[in-house]
């Protein structure tokens, strides 16, 4: 395992000499062929400028000297630190580790470039064995090695300084060079670690602490899955091939190189089937990944592990779809994330998904999240059904409130009461691009929420804001009792309303007593409807023969306007009577709408929990295919109907009879 990894870095093995010769040996990266040999002075570093690029230079070792390296670094190729790394350079560090006692030989050079350690200019080498040397004077005069590290992390606020903090408690490493330099070692020191952690739990089963740093943005395949496989390491999971849960095994996807290469043709990370130890090292893996901008794990039961997840909030600068819906998560691990995503000041999140976790009290912690990102950023909040209630859902809509450009906002199953709906008026003008509002089941105060976003415009201001909930197309309203100021909220939505859903309010638990308020709120909801040509009207109910046909009906019947779409979803039965009483009024407006040629009645949908009755279906007189095709329909499709077909009727050999 070991010698793979190695060899997935570019290093070869040596061969041996007759003590005196010191060759370069040139190996194949497809099937490790030998190429070519010629003799080369012993040396760190050589000019790659005329080596076949599909090999890999190696040195054979010398025995009446250290041993040489098992490969070379590229003056040429190398990042350029303070100033250009220059063969006198090369020739000055080959001197000062091979007079080094910790200089073992046989490394490769991963890295070097011009710098400064504590403010002293230097030359910083790194070999494959984990040792970085500060050379300076001809001399190694600083060393460590990766292990002794417990982090590499580069400044935000100057790119170029890179913090190698000490394990033992003393003073760290501030490197500084220039940014791509920093970022290189960054990765190279990374890589180092990695390693060397392995090859000391796989000797003395003794785990290193993995250091606390992430690789930078690089290419998909090899740095994703890479990253992912060294974090499970440093986890100590054995298996890290073995991603999925058992239950998506047989799906045939089932190594992470696998689901890498099928997440890189969308750019999208789905999660939803791994196993919950393995979505911990990918979310590390992920945090400074740029090739991927959406992460989803839906479905997944998380549980605990979803606290996992924080390190890709806290650092990604380029994620913007974060969804993680049913994922098990509790007050913790969302509080988690909140914190995460308050420290990541370059966060780009456009899309949050927490929908169906139990958010709770957590809902402030989540609001410090959504106040650190920049105004304008958040495109859609969605946190249905997640037990936040009145306070939580005002701090989290207040946080939102610099988010002029959203576009959707779904808090459905919380508690919005009193406080909450009056974050949510306080919102909605300064969102005026919203297209889907879901407050369903949310104990809306609709007063609070919508009068606000209901008030006139000022005619005679010189620069009007433009005017809240004019783009909406998507409006749920189900389970929030009807009322007048409700309905005033719906009036004050523009022309684009194609859904709009009262379900489950319509039993007028809060309109006035007084009979004339619920044929005019019935009358001025017709008159929203007929107005939106393609708008959906939802009035299910759960009993809409004794609640809804005895207020509805005489409403249409005097308003004279015909909703263009209809909907009476429910357990409850219309019965024949209301049946044919619904159908008779539509009927004529319908007539009466084809006449004056306005808009006409084009869906009614109505359901219902009584099965269908069964019918018998008669195949006498088909012919042997068409009833076979019939038959094969209904055992797909029964839709309550049962056949009987002998053998006689249809001719068929005895033992073949079919029954639907």
């Amino acid at each position: 395992q070991i010698l793979g990894l190695l060899l997935a870095m570019g290093a070869c093995f040596s061969c041996e000499t007759d003590g005196s010769e010191r060759q370069v040996i040139l190996l194949s990266l497809d099937d490790g062929s030998v190429v070519r040999a010629r003799k080369s002075r012993l040396s760190l570093f050589a000019d790659l400028a005329n080596v076949r690029p599909d090999a890999i230079p190696t040195f054979a070792i010398d025995v009446k000297e250290k041993a040489g390296p098992l490969c070379v670094f590229g003056t040429k190729a190398s990042p350029e630190g303070l100033k250009p790394l220059k063969p006198k350079d090369a020739s000055a560090v080959d001197k000062a580790l091979c007079k080094h006692d910790l200089f073992h030989g046989g490394e490769q050079g991963l890295f070097a470039a011009h710098a400064t350690l504590d403010a002293k200019p230097c030359l910083l080498a790194l070999t494959s064995l984990g040792r970085l040397f500060a050379v300076a004077g001809g001399a190694a005069f600083r060393t460590l090695h990766v292990t002794q590290l417990c982090e590499a992390r580069l400044d935000e606020a100057s790119p170029g300084l890179l913090r190698l903090g000490l394990s033992s408690g003393e003073p760290p490493w501030q490197v500084a060079t220039s940014p791509r330099a920093a970022a290189e070692l960054q990765l190279q020191v990374w890589v180092a670690h990695s390693l060397a952690a392995g090859r000391i739990e796989l000797q003395t089963g003794l785990p290193v602490p993995p250091l606390e740093l992430l690789p930078p943005v690089c290419e998909v395949d090899g740095n994703l899955h890479a990253a992912w496989t060294m974090h499970a390491n440093a986890l100590g999971q054995v298996e890290v091939e073995e991603v999925l849960s058992p239950s998506d095994e047989a799906a045939g996807v089932t190594t992470a190189l696998q689901c890498v290469r099928e997440w890189a043709a969308t750019g999208e990370v789905d999660a939803s089937r791994l196993r919950p130890s393995a979505v911990r090292p990918l979310a590390r893996a992920l945090a400074h990944n740029g090739a991927f901008v959406a992460f989803k794990v839906s479905g997944n039961a998380l549980g605990a592990e979803a606290a996992a997840l924080a390190p890709l909030l806290g650092s990604s600068r380029t994620l913007v779809a974060f969804e993680m819906r049913s994922a098990g998560a509790g007050p913790a691990e969302i509080g988690a994330l909140g914190d995460a995503l308050a420290g990541n000041r370059f966060a780009s999140l456009s899309v949050i998904d927490l929908s169906d976790n139990a958010v709770g009290d957590a809902a402030f912690r989540l609001a410090a999240g959504l106040r650190s990102l920049r105004a304008g950023l958040l495109a859609e909040l969605k946190l249905v059904r997640c037990g936040v209630g009145p306070e939580g859902m005002e701090m989290v809509l207040l946080a939102a409130g610099t988010q002029k450009n959203l576009l959707e906002l779904r808090l459905g199953g919380n508690t919005l009461g009193g406080r909450g709906s009056q974050a949510l008026g306080t919102l909605l003008p300064q969102a005026p691009s919203l297209t889907a509002l879901d407050l369903a089941g949310t104990a809306l105060e609709p007063a609070a929420a919508f009068g606000p976003a209901a008030a006139s415009v000022d005619p005679f201001s010189a620069r009007p804001e433009p005017r809240a909930l004019q783009k909406l197309a998507e409006l749920d309203l189900s389970g929030i009792g009807w009322s007048l100021p409700l309905l005033d909220g719906v009036e004050a939505c523009g022309p684009k309303l194609a859904a709009l859903s009262l379900a489950g309010g319509g039993d007028f638990a809060m309109l006035n007593s007084a009979a004339a308020d619920r044929p005019a709120f019935l009358q001025r909801l017709v008159a929203v409807a007929a107005a939106r040509p393609g708008m959906e009207l939802d009035l299910s109910t759960a009993d809409p023969a004794a609640v809804l046909l005895p207020e509805l009906l005489p409403a249409l019947r005097s308003s004279r306007l015909l909703p263009p779409s209809l909907a009476l979803r429910g357990d409850g039965q219309l019965g024949d009577d209301g049946l044919v009483a619904l159908v008779g009024v539509l009927a004529d407006l319908d007539a009466e709408a084809k006449e004056s040629g306005t808009p006409r009645l084009h869906s009614l949908t109505l359901s219902s929990a009584v099965p269908p009755p069964a019918a018998a279906v008669s195949t006498w007189g088909l012919d042997d295919l068409n009833a076979l095709a019939l038959l094969d329909q209904l055992a797909t499709d029964p839709a309550g109907v049962s056949a009987v077909v002998s053998r006689w009727q249809l001719a068929l050999p005895a033992g073949t009879e079919r029954a639907g």
